[in-house]
């Protein structure tokens, strides 16, 4: 049985903040609960150059952003997981900037280049039925929390992907806390050995997402490989097939 990929992005410009600590601890979650399974790695924004899409229309000729920066690594990184973890801090109720350009020239630039693959004719998505993982930090208690975890939400549906969410009570679309306007790097952590109620709630929720997007895609892929011929003349999951049953 092939490992699942599991790809964790800290979407944070900062080092070392409060944004790693929880990724840090999601991932923590799914190597204790996946073990040789799993086959974890990690991308941090900070010191990366993310520009935003300029609407070119080059990536409909070429297949590709034709803009050079770190985009096409973290692309890379996308296109190999079956589980991509986002630990995003919350800005102006929403995504940062690095994020969404990120998120802009993948949708554009994925579908650029492989809806020819699926149909011939127009432009759709592959099913990469990817499992995505929101996690989110704001300073305040309701500071947009739930808003940018539906902004993941959205981006792994127009993906063709699925999103996944830890156990209520403390999770019910992701998992999002605050670090009760504190501005320290490690409030969290600090909070967390305070024994804080809410962030405890925060680290439960982390780490039943974690569970949960373990399981959800062990169904994917056991799923598509029982499936495997049923679906093989469907053009839309020849990627996805290829990645989990290719010999």
């Amino acid at each position: 049985m092939k490992k699942l990929k599991v790809l964790g992005i800290c979407a944070s410009p900062r080092s070392k903040g409060n944004m790693e600590y929880i990724l840090g601890r999601c991932l923590e979650a799914m190597r204790r609960n996946g073990g040789d399974e799993v086959e974890i790695k990690r991308y941090l924004f900070r010191a990366k150059k993310m520009n935003p899409c300029l609407d070119c229309g080059g990536c409909y000729l070429s297949g590709e952003c034709v803009i050079r920066d770190d985009f096409q690594r973290l692309k890379e990184l996308w296109l190999e997981a079956d589980i991509v973890v986002y630990a995003v801090p919350v800005y102006h109720l929403g995504l940062p900037g690095q994020l969404k350009c990120f998120i802009d020239r993948l949708g554009q630039s994925i579908c650029a280049a492989h809806s020819d693959e699926c149909n011939g004719k127009e432009e759709t998505m592959p099913k990469y039925l990817k499992v995505i993982a929101p996690l989110t930090l704001g300073i305040h208690q309701v500071s947009g929390q739930e808003q940018t975890i539906m902004q993941i939400i959205n981006h792994a549906l127009i993906m063709q992907c699925l999103p996944v969410s830890g156990d209520a009570w403390q999770c019910y679309t992701g998992a999002g806390g605050w670090t009760q306007n504190r501005e320290e790097k490690d409030a969290i952590e600090k909070l967390a050995g305070e024994r804080d109620f809410s962030t405890l709630a925060l680290i439960k929720a982390i780490e039943t997402t974690a569970l949960r997007a373990l399981q959800l895609a062990r169904v994917v892929r056991d799923g598509l490989i029982a499936c495997r011929e049923e679906l093989a003349g469907d053009a839309q999951y020849r990627f996805v097939l290829d990645k989990h049953c290719s010999d």
